[in-house]
């Protein structure tokens, strides 16, 4: 028995070195639809999950939309979850991430409220060093795998263009009407080093000050120094194209054979 009325959405940059261990999860849910949105991968993340589609021999439909666009980092995900959503096609929508470890019984039990619902992670992975691992034992957060009705988010939809992040857009949606669930799957994101994650910081806008000040707090220079060095990175444009603007190929395949372009 399969989640008939559940679409699943994964958005996907380069992440084969990661879909390996976090695909099977999504596939065990035997959803009514997954919706892969590959966000221009240079890897082979496409064809491992076709591979992964055909090893699984799943009764269902995979659609992969391939989106090409100049949107700008820190509302990315907006774009790319809203467009997975208008292509969804089931009563519940789960927005999933290319580096988690599902647990599909509670996913199962949970997808069905009638409002969002977030579940909480194990930090715990296999990328971490044995000191991270010791401090990481027992610690939990919210990856940003989220369940909900289609019909409730449409009626209320995200504004993709807009400042705020994903995590504030889709909590206005629903308002008060969220759920949080214990889940027992592992966040397998590696940490990334302090200059990396300075870069990152840059480019998601943050404020050089406040940078400057963590840094220090967390006598972490090389944040800061990662930081000054994004700011190499080319500002994409300040006004976004709409959303039909932005070209994007839809591809469908089920059982992992394409039937259409």
């Amino acid at each position: 028995m399969g989640l008939d009325d559940l679409s699943v959405v994964l958005p996907v940059y380069n992440e084969a070195y990661i879909l390996r261990y976090s695909l099977p999860s999504l596939l065990r849910l035997y959803a009514g639809e997954y919706i892969v949105i590959l966000d221009r991968p240079r890897d082979y993340s496409r064809e491992l999950i076709l591979h992964y589609f055909k090893r699984f021999n799943i009764k269902t439909i995979l659609n992969i939309i391939e989106y090409h666009n100049k949107s700008p980092w820190r509302n990315r995900l907006n774009y790319l979850y809203h467009i997975g959503i208008l292509e969804a096609s089931r009563k519940y929508v789960l927005l999933a991430q290319a580096d988690v470890i599902l647990d599909p019984l509670k996913i199962e039990r949970y997808y069905r409220y009638n409002g969002l619902v977030s579940y909480s992670m194990n930090y715990l992975n296999p990328y971490l060093t044995i000191l991270k691992r010791i401090k990481t034992v027992g610690r939990r957060g919210f990856s940003g795998t989220l369940s909900f009705p289609r019909k409730h988010y449409l009626r209320n939809p995200m504004e993709p263009d807009s400042p705020l992040g994903f995590d504030e857009e889709i909590r206005r949606i629903f308002n008060n009407q969220y759920l949080y669930v214990r889940d027992a799957g592992f966040n397998l994101r590696p940490y990334k080093d302090d200059y990396r994650l300075g870069k990152m910081k840059r480019i998601l806008g943050m404020n050089l000050l406040k940078v400057l000040l963590w840094s220090m707090l967390h006598l972490k220079p090389k944040v800061f120094v990662g930081y000054l060095n994004g700011m190499r990175y080319e500002k994409y444009e300040k006004r976004p194209l709409s959303l039909y603007e932005r070209g994007f190929k839809v591809e469908n395949y089920k059982e992992g054979v394409s039937d259409g372009s």
